[in-house]
C-alpha cells in the first residue's frame, strides 16, 4: 500500500499543481503566478548553492509551514531550535509569501518553496538538504513527504496540529490510502484534546498524540511597532481618534466590514478604518470597495514611502506585510477575518496578544480553541452579520474603558494559552532517538560481482555498528552471502513486483546500488528508500579501452574498490581488510562425505581448480590443465576440479587425463565455498569461483585471456595472482567471447603450463594456509 500511495501521489501531483495554477489564473490573485517560472526549480526539490553552502556540516532541521501565518507562528521554536549547537533550521512554505515571512525569522538559515509532494521532487530535495528532522504545522499531511521523510529517518512530527471535524469526515473515506502517511508520523502535538482526539479517531496511535497547544500562541505579543506605525498614524491626523482594524480579510468578509464601520460611524464619527486583507494582491480590489463605500483611503505602502498623506483620510489599507500586528496595538477594537467567509479563521491571538477586544465570526474551526477561551474571557466576541459587528464595533468605539477591560481580558487569554514551544521541544526530545540505519546493497549480476561486495559490508558495518545490512541478490547466489557474518538479511531477488514489495515492507534507509543498470535503476527509483547511492561503472570508459586501448585514470581501480568508492557520500569510511568468509557449517558434513567419496583424506593438501568458464576465449587449453594437474600431483598435492554442471565434460576430461579428483557439477554453491576452507591455493579462468576464493582468504592463481585485469574485475585476495598475455589486441570484450576474432587465440596459447606452475608454486610456497 504504501507503494500504491507513493505512485498515486507522484502521478496526481502534477495534476494538482496544474490545477491550482489554472485556479490562480482565472482569479483575482493571478498576479502571483509571474514569479512560477523562477520558483519552478525549488517545486521541483532543488536547492540553490547558496543554501548548500549555507547548512554545509551543519545539523539541519527542517520545519514546513503552509503560509506566511504558519510561518510566522513557528517564531518561538525556530529561535530554540536556532541556539543548539551547530544547527541549521531550513523552513519550506507551500507559498511565496510563507517563504518571505520565513526569511524574516531570526534563526533560520535559509527559506524556500517546499518541493511538489511528488517522489522523485521529495526524494531529490533530502538527498540535497539531508536534514536530521523534519516538522510540519498544522495539516501539512503530505503523504509523500511524511514517507520519504520517516524512511531517511527523520522522524516526522506534526505540531500546531488541527484537525476539523469536516476534514475527519473527509479524510475518513480515504484513511486506508492515507494510512501509511499516517504510520510515518513519530508524534502529533495537536492544539486541543479535541484535536488530539480527531486524529485518533483518524488512525495515529494514540500513544503517539499530545495535546500541547500552538507555537503561534507563543508568538503572540504586543507588537508597538518598530515600523513607523505611529509616525504614520500621525501624519493621517489620527492621533487620538478611535481606530477599528480588520485584518486577514476576504472578498466577501470586507463588504460587512464595511457596512458594519457605516453603521458604528453614525454614532462614532470619528472612527477611522484600518484594512487588510489577507492577500496583498487584492489590494486594487480592496482600495475600489473602500472609495465605493464612500471612505476615502489612504496607501500604506505609499506613506511608509515617505508620501504626503491624503486630506481627511477615514481609511487607511495596508498593502505590505508584516505591519498588521504594529497596527492591531493601535486599535480600539479588531476584527480577525476568516470567520464570517467559511475558511476557518486566522490568528485571533495577535490583537488578543496587544489588548485589544477581538470580533470575529462563526467560521473558527482552525482556532476554535482561542475562540472559546476568548469568549469565556470576555476578551472576544462572535458576530454573524454587518449589523452584530457593528454594534460592537460602537460600543467600543464609544466607550474606551470597555474596550480598555475587554482588551485586558483578551491579553489575559492570550497569555495563558502560551508555553506550546516548550512542550514542542519536549515532544521533539521523546522522539529523538533515530532508528537504526537499514541498508540494502543491490547487486543482480555473477557470482564474482557479488563476492566482489563483501568489502562493502565491512565499511558498512564499521561506519553503522548498529545497522541492518541486507543484500538483493539472484537466487543462485544467495548461499554464499548466506555465509558472511555482516549480512543480517539475504533478500532473494525472483522479479521486480515482488522486490518492490519485499523492500518496501522493510523500510530501508540507504539503498546501495552495485549493479547500475536500466533494472536497478527503475528498482532504486520505485523503492521509495531516500538514500541512494550508485556505484560509477564507468562503462564508457570500460568501451574505449576495449575498442581502441585508449586508457583511463578510471580504469585504475579495481570493482571492489569502485563499490568503496560509492559509501562516500555516507561518510563510509575505508573498509578494513575483511576476514575470510565463515564457512557454511550445513554444508561441510556434506562436503565432507564428498571428498571422501572421491578418494581425498583429512591430510590431504588440496588444490582447486575450476577450468571452465562462461565463454570459451576465456577458458585455458584444458590439456594444460590437465598437465598442471599431473604438476601439483607431483608436488604433493591433491588437485580437486570444480565446476558447474555444464563444466562436467570439460572436468571429466581433464581428470582422465590427469588422475585428478572430478567434483564438477557435484557441489551445490554452499559447499564451494565451504571448501574453499581446505584449499591450499586456487587456479582458475576469470570466473566467479575465482572470486569466491580470493574472498575465502584462499590464493588465487588466475589466468587470463580475452579480458584484461584493467577491466576492473579481478582476484582481490592475500596472495592473489593474475597470469595474462601481453597483446595488443587484448581484451577483445568486456566479457569474453565464444571464438577468437584473430583466429588465433594467443591470449591463452601463448600462457604456458610451465609458467603457470612456476607461479603457483611461489604462491605454496609463500605460506598460503593448508
Amino acid at each position: 500500500m504504501t507503494i500504491l500511495l507513493l505512485l498515486l501521489e507522484t502521478l496526481l501531483s502534477p495534476c494538482a499543481a496544474l490545477g491550482v495554477v489554472v485556479s490562480f489564473f482565472f482569479s483575482r490573485r493571478r498576479g502571483v503566478l509571474s514569479d512560477l517560472p523562477r520558483d519552478l526549480p525549488e517545486r521541483l526539490g532543488g536547492i540553490s548553492p547558496e543554501a548548500k553552502k549555507l547548512l554545509a556540516g551543519r545539523a539541519i532541521v527542517w520545519l514546513h509551514a503552509a503560509s506566511a501565518g504558519e510561518a510566522r507562528g513557528l517564531a518561538p521554536l525556530v529561535a530554540r531550535l536556532a541556539a543548539r549547537p551547530n544547527a541549521a533550521v531550513l523552513v519550506t512554505s507551500t507559498t511565496a509569501a510563507g517563504r518571505g515571512a520565513a526569511r524574516g525569522l531570526p534563526g533560520v538559515a535559509w527559506a524556500q518553496l517546499a518541493p511538489l509532494d511528488a517522489w522523485p521532487c521529495v526524494a531529490r530535495f533530502l538527498r540535497a538538504a539531508r536534514p536530521e528532522r523534519l516538522i510540519l504545522s498544522e495539516t501539512e499531511l503530505w503523504p509523500a513527504t511524511l514517507i520519504l521523510a520517516s524512511r531517511a529517518g527523520l522522524r516526522p512530527v506534526l505540531i500546531n496540529a488541527r484537525l476539523t471535524r469536516r476534514s475527519l469526515a473527509r479524510y475518513r473515506w480515504i484513511r486506508p490510502v492515507l494510512a501509511p502517511a499516517l504510520r510515518a508520523l513519530a508524534a502529533v502535538g495537536a492544539q486541543s484534546e479535541e484535536e488530539a482526539r480527531r486524529f485518533r479517531a483518524l488512525g495515529v496511535p494514540a500513544e503517539r498524540i499530545r495535546a500541547i497547544g500552538n507555537t503561534k500562541y507563543d508568538a503572540a505579543k504586543p507588537d508597538t511597532g518598530g515600523v513607523g506605525v505611529a509616525s504614520v498614524l500621525a501624519r493621517l491626523g489620527w492621533a487620538g481618534a478611535p481606530i477599528f482594524v480588520a485584518g486577514s480579510t476576504h472578498p466577501a468578509e470586507e463588504d460587512v466590514v464595511l457596512a458594519a464601520c457605516a453603521r458604528a460611524r453614525e454614532r462614532v464619527p470619528g472612527l477611522r478604518l484600518v484594512l487588510a486583507p489577507r492577500h496583498p494582491e487584492r489590494s486594487q480590489e480592496a482600495w475600489d470597495a473602500l472609495e465605493a463605500a464612500g471612505l476615502r483611503p489612504a496607501r500604506w505602502s505609499r506613506l511608509a514611502a515617505g508620501e504626503a498623506a491624503p486630506a481627511r483620510a477615514e481609511a487607511l489599507l495596508v498593502d505590505a506585510m508584516g505591519v498588521l500586528p504594529s497596527l492591531y496595538a493601535r486599535a480600539r477594537a479588531a476584527f480577525v477575518g476568516g470567520t464570517l467567509a467559511p475558511v476557518g479563521g486566522h490568528n485571533l491571538l495577535e490583537p488578543a496578544a496587544a489588548g485589544v477586544p477581538v470580533l470575529y465570526g462563526p467560521h473558527t474551526s482552525h482556532v476554535e480553541e482561542p475562540a472559546r477561551l476568548l469568549e469565556r474571557e470576555g476578551g472576544g466576541a462572535r458576530v454573524r452579520n454587518a449589523e452584530e459587528l457593528g454594534d460592537r464595533l460602537a460600543r467600543f468605539a464609544a466607550d474606551p474603558a470597555a474596550a480598555r477591560e475587554a482588551g485586558a481580558r483578551a491579553a489575559q487569554a492570550a497569555r495563558a494559552l502560551r508555553g506550546a514551544a516548550a512542550r514542542v521541544l519536549a515532544l521533539l526530545e521523546e522522539t529523538s532517538a533515530p532508528p537504526a540505519a537499514r541498508v540494502l546493497v543491490v547487486r543482480l549480476s555473477s557470482l564474482g560481482d557479488v563476492v566482489l561486495t563483501r568489502p562493502v559490508f565491512a565499511g558498512l558495518r564499521a561506519r553503522w555498528p548498529d545497522a541492518r545490512l541486507a543484500i538483493l541478490v539472484k537466487p543462485a547466489y544467495a548461499p554464499v552471502v548466506q555465509a558472511w557474518p555482516e549480512i543480517d538479511e539475504t533478500i532473494v531477488f525472483r522479479g521486480l513486483r515482488r522486490a518492490f514489495r519485499e523492500i518496501g515492507s522493510r523500510r530501508f534507509t540507504h539503498l546501495l546500488d552495485l549493479h547500475a543498470t536500466p533494472r536497478s535503476l527503475l528498482l532504486r527509483l520505485l523503492a521509495g528508500v531516500p538514500n541512494v547511492s550508485v556505484y560509477r561503472k564507468d562503462a564508457l570508459a570500460r568501451r574505449l579501452f576495449v575498442a581502441f586501448g585508449r586508457r583511463s585514470p578510471a580504469l585504475a581501480r579495481g570493482t571492489a574498490e569502485r563499490y568503496l568508492d560509492a559509501l562516500a557520500a555516507w561518510g563510509v569510511p575505508p573498509a578494513p581488510p575483511e576476514a575470510p568468509a565463515r564457512l557454511d557449517a550445513l554444508a561441510l558434513d556434506p562436503l565432507a562425505r564428498k571428498l571422501e567419496q572421491a578418494g581425498t583424506r583429512a591430510g590431504d593438501r588440496l588444490v582447486g581448480l575450476h577450468p571452465g568458464a562462461a565463454w570459451a576465449t576465456k577458458r585455458w587449453p584444458a590439456e594444460r590443465f590437465a598437465a598442471l594437474c599431473g604438476r601439483l600431483s607431483a608436488a604433493g598435492f591433491k588437485p580437486v576440479l570444480v565446476g558447474a554442471s555444464g563444466d562436467a565434460a570439460l572436468c571429466a576430461r581433464i581428470a582422465a587425463a590427469s588422475g585428478a579428483v572430478d567434483l564438477a557439477g557435484r557441489l551445490t554453491l554452499a559447499e564451494l565455498a565451504a571448501l574453499m576452507g581446505r584449499l591450499a591455493l586456487f587456479v582458475a579462468n576469470d570466473s566467479g569461483p575465482m572470486h569466491l576464493a580470493a574472498a575465502s582468504g584462499v590464493p588465487v592463481v588466475a589466468i587470463f585471456g580475452s579480458t584484461s585485469r584493467e577491466l576492473g574485475f579481478f582476484p582481490q585476495g592475500p596472495g592473489s595472482r593474475v597470469v595474462e598475455a601481453d597483446l595488443a589486441c587484448r581484451p577483445c570484450h568486456l566479457h569474453g567471447r565464444d571464438s577468437c576474432p584473430e583466429g588465433h587465440f594467443l591470449c591463452m596459447r601463448l600462457i604456458t603450463t610451465e609458467r603457470v606452475a612456476e607461479i603457483c608454486a611461489a604462491a605454496l610456497a609463500a605460506g598460503a594456509p593448508a
